[in-house]
């Protein structure tokens, strides 16, 4: 998954591990952003299926506030546009 530069950018700002950004477009939900763009963020199931899929060694150097972010992607869903922490719950 391919990181434009301001995606790279808020990810160093806001602390968020590359490897974090990952597993939120691999594992997460994923709903419309608007304008063609998919928002991708970690549910209760699918934290619960990452932390199944990992080592539990992995899992534990995860902490919470990476779990609570989302990722934006184009529409093409090969270029992750921006990256962010979720603050506010999201309504399906």
């Amino acid at each position: 998954m391919n990181l434009s530069n301001h995606a790279k950018t808020q990810a160093q700002r806001r602390g968020i591990e590359q490897s974090v950004v990952n597993y939120v477009v691999e594992y997460g939900q994923r709903s419309h952003a608007g304008k063609g763009a998919v928002r991708c963020y970690f549910t209760k199931k699918s934290r619960k299926l990452l932390e199944q899929e990992l080592p539990p060694k992995d899992f534990a150097k995860i902490n919470d506030k990476e779990l609570k972010c989302f990722a934006v992607l184009a529409e093409d869903n090969d270029l992750i546009i921006t990256v962010g922490h979720q603050y506010k719950k999201i309504n399906k």
